[in-house]
């Protein structure tokens, strides 16, 4: 649900090329970014914004402590393995797809959710109705959206995605590397009306637990509602044929790119990787 301006925030970094101090940039605003888009749901007090943005931060100081390890020894991982064999293992591919599909990981936060819980419990009524119907409107542009998704656009969008995180990631992908990308798009399932389908009982899940707000473990079972907000697993559980299906073409397709990559490509592409690892381990600490 909150995760769309954090995802737009990351994926705006394909407008650029990597450098320590980007990343560390775009990591350190994460939290922040999130506050902002919850700031946007209602007209809410200076007290109640206060609140929020102090959630962004617990968020981040979160993720920091429990998500950021794993990406620092995955990108070490990989650069490492490309530049002692050239290639990465399947096993650490599925691991990136899994964060990739996960990310930024905030629904699995209890505990930090169970403080929005708290947060969400004393919202008062034209609030509560200000935060529904803004979810409503999202839930139908995104609706419009997914079908609006033709197997062309969804084609183009798959290349252009490939291209801009490999770029970002210093690699300038030919277009023979381009056409390998466009021979997968045709392979992956279009799971768009699945989508729609799980966001909207998502949503109205999350409508009926808001109107029972008084109840005293409206806490606890508003952070367990938040545990379900990842699409990734929401679609595995109404389509897990399909999202398997779609995941070994994602693999396959990343196998497929890495063996296109001459030794110019793998030798940048490992030294980028490995600076991303020891970044994201400094900002650990």
């Amino acid at each position: 649900m909150r995760y769309l301006i954090i995802l737009c925030t990351v994926l705006s970094m394909s407008a650029c090329s990597y450098s320590p101090e980007q990343l560390r940039t775009s990591y350190n605003g994460m939290g922040k970014a999130y506050a902002k888009d919850l700031k946007q749901m209602a007209d809410f007090s200076p007290q109640q914004r206060a609140q929020l943005d102090e959630f962004g931060e617990q968020a981040q100081q979160w993720h920091r402590q429990q998500r950021l390890p794993t990406y620092a020894a995955l990108t070490t991982r990989i650069g490492t393995q490309l530049q002692q064999s050239g290639t990465a293992t399947r096993q650490d591919i599925n691991q990136f797809l899994d964060i990739m599909n996960g990310y930024p990981h905030f629904n699995e936060a209890s505990a930090v959710n169970y403080r929005l819980g708290t947060l969400a419990q004393g919202i008062n009524t034209a609030q509560r109705a200000q935060i529904i119907k803004r979810l409503r409107d999202e839930q139908q542009v995104e609706a419009s959206a997914v079908r609006a998704l033709t197997p062309e656009i969804r084609e183009q969008r798959l290349i252009k995605m490939t291209d801009d995180i490999m770029a970002y990631l210093g690699v300038e992908l030919q277009k023979s590397q381009l056409d390998i990308v466009r021979d997968f798009a045709p392979k992956f399932h279009h799971l768009g009306e699945a989508h729609i389908s799980a966001q909207a009982r998502w949503h109205a899940q999350l409508e009926k637990l808001l109107d029972q707000y008084k109840q005293a473990d409206f806490p606890q079972r508003f952070a367990k509602h938040m545990q379900l907000d990842n699409q990734h697993s929401l679609l595995s559980q109404q389509e897990p044929g399909l999202v398997n299906a779609n995941r070994e073409q994602s693999i396959l397709m990343i196998q497929a790119l890495n063996a296109s990559l001459d030794e110019a490509q793998k030798k940048v592409l490992a030294a980028t990787l490995l600076s991303m690892g020891k970044t994201l381990g400094e900002l650990m600490r």
